[in-house]
C-alpha cells in the first residue's frame, strides 16, 4: 500500500497537481474514475487507487483493492 499526503503552497499549486494526476490515473486505469465525487476519485484494476483533495492538500491512496484502499484513507489524520 502506498499512501501519500502532498500539502502544496497555494491551492492552485495543489489544483495544477491534481490534474496532472488524475489525468495520469484516467490514462492509467484507462478511463473515468468509478467513484466520484466533489473532493475524491477513485479506480480500480489490477489494483485500486483513490485521490483525494481540499485546498492545498491531495492525498492519493494506492493498494490492492478498494477495500483495503478506503481502510487506509479512513485511518488517516482529517485535514483541516
Amino acid at each position: 500500500v502506498l499512501a501519500l499526503r502532498v500539502v502544496w503552497d497555494s491551492p492552485a499549486e495543489a489544483e495544477e497537481f491534481l490534474q496532472a494526476y488524475l489525468s495520469y490515473a484516467e490514462a492509467r486505469f484507462g478511463g473515468a474514475a468509478y467513484s466520484t465525487s466533489e473532493e475524491e476519485a477513485c479506480w480500480q484494476g489490477d489494483d485500486a487507487l483513490c485521490v483525494v483533495w481540499a485546498d492545498e492538500v491531495v492525498t492519493i491512496v494506492l493498494g490492492p483493492e478498494r477495500t483495503t484502499v478506503g481502510r487506509v484513507l479512513a485511518a488517516l489524520p482529517q485535514v483541516e
